[in-house]
């Protein structure tokens, strides 16, 4: 059974009105409330789903954030060392993927339009390997 969104109502606290800079990739990734992407989420099993909010929030194991954390030395990206390997810069900049990224994202303009493919989403990080 999905709960009403009055039941919990800490989840209508909104990070989108927030004036700071934190939470950067979540804003862009979902600008709005999106019910349907709630719903395509929480079908996912437990794995997918990491992947899935780690593109979203951009806490997953890509050099910029092992960077940040001082796993790794450097925040560039391993296909093509020219900026920092963030979620947006591998699904929708980096020219080092590009093959793979038309294959199961299309031409996705933003993270947002990413995320409304799922599948080709999770199939093109599965594709990288980048995130086991």
């Amino acid at each position: 059974m999905i709960a009403r969104r009055t039941d919990y109502p800490w989840l209508l606290l909104d990070i989108r009105s927030s004036k700071t800079k934190e939470c950067k990739h979540t804003k862009e990734a979902v600008p709005d409330l999106n019910p349907r992407l709630t719903t395509k989420l929480l079908q996912l099993n437990r794995s997918k789903l990491r992947t899935v909010v780690g593109m979203i929030t951009g806490h997953c194991p890509l050099n910029k954030h092992l960077s940040i954390l001082g796993i790794t030395d450097s925040p560039l990206c391993r296909a093509c060392m020219e900026t920092e390997e963030t979620p947006i810069h591998v699904m929708l900049q980096c020219n080092g993927v590009a093959e793979q990224r038309a294959a199961h994202l299309g031409s996705s303009a933003t993270l947002h339009e990413a995320l409304g493919d799922l599948g080709g989403l999770l199939s093109f990080w599965s594709e990288l390997g980048w995130l086991e």
